[in-house]
């Protein structure tokens, strides 16, 4: 289903991040330094989108390098600030509105963190957008904080947060923890009890009862010395537990500390939703990093 609207916070990296998927847009920094009161690059971009609309024939093929401007101004004191500002992209029509928040908006609307005065709305028309809204929304979920404030509306009206907004798998590859989903995706993955797991063979998944992703990783500083392993992981990271499967547990008890012994708990072979586990192929004297997250 395509999307007709994404309501989001003015902030760091969220203008950024629009600026990525409509290049028409200025720059954030001269968005930010707008909202602030030094509106001087802001009105050059506006003086450049005038004149490609006042003289045509200057643009390449008829197509603009600046979207369309329009935009009010409010007084702090002596101070003139951007206070709204409309875009519309050259190329899809697009309408982008930056506009100052009200008091109703700030209490239905908040964010958490930082003070966000003004909100950013991406209008996609009546038929909506799948693509561009995607690829938006993707950008926010892996560079911004925001994606936890942001609201998606769908073309039937239902409305629903950014954060449950699904990935395509190729992008979820590449989160990275610099923002609300991704904290919460690490966060679930690398503070869990279970946090130095280790099977001598492949972990059991219901892939039929739950949809999910598994990352498989081989560790290529592994030198083949699982007792080794298990040890130093001990001590550089003093696991309070190291959990193990039954195999890896005959295979490696006897050859380490009485320190290590103390902490094996022997566990089912299976993966729950965030577990991170390393799996042991004793023929090919290997190991490979196994991430398990449901969709």
């Amino acid at each position: 289903m395509k999307i007709k609207s994404i309501k989001t916070l003015l902030g760091d990296g969220t203008f950024r991040q629009l600026k990525n998927v409509f290049a028409s847009l200025p720059d954030e920094e001269d968005i930010m330094r707008a909202v602030n009161g030094d509106m001087k690059n802001f009105l050059e971009y506006v003086k450049k989108s005038v004149y490609e609309r006042e003289n045509p024939d200057s643009s390449y093929m008829g197509m603009f390098d600046y979207s369309e401007v329009r935009f009010e101004t409010s007084l702090n004191g002596n101070n003139e600030y951007l206070s709204q500002v409309t875009f519309i992209t050259p190329t899809s029509d697009r309408v982008i509105t930056l506009s100052e928040r009200s008091e109703e908006e700030k209490e239905d609307f908040t964010f958490e963190f930082e003070k966000s005065d003004y909100t950013i709305t991406i209008d996609f028309g009546d038929e909506g957008s799948y693509y561009a809204a995607d690829d938006l929304l993707s950008h926010l979920k892996i560079n911004s904080y925001f994606d936890d404030f942001t609201r998606v509306e769908w073309i039937d009206g239902s409305i629903t947060s950014a954060v449950d907004y699904k990935m395509k798998t190729v992008k979820k590859l590449s989160l990275r923890r610099s923002s609300r989903t991704t904290c919460n995706q690490y966060d679930k993955i690398m503070n869990r009890s279970r946090s130095f797991v280790i099977f001598s063979g492949m972990p059991q998944v219901d892939l039929l009862a739950h949809p999910c992703e598994l990352l498989v990783d081989q560790m290529s500083d592994f030198d083949g010395d699982l007792v080794n392993l298990i040890e130093t992981s001990y001590y550089d990271q003093y696991y309070k537990k190291i959990f193990l499967d039954q195999e890896t547990y005959d295979l490696i008890f006897d050859k380490v500390s009485d320190m290590v012994k103390e902490v094996l708990t022997i566990v089912p072979r299976e993966l729950v939703d965030g577990d991170s586990v390393l799996v042991y192929i004793k023929e090919e004297n290997r190991i490979m990093g196994i991430t398990y997250i449901k969709d």
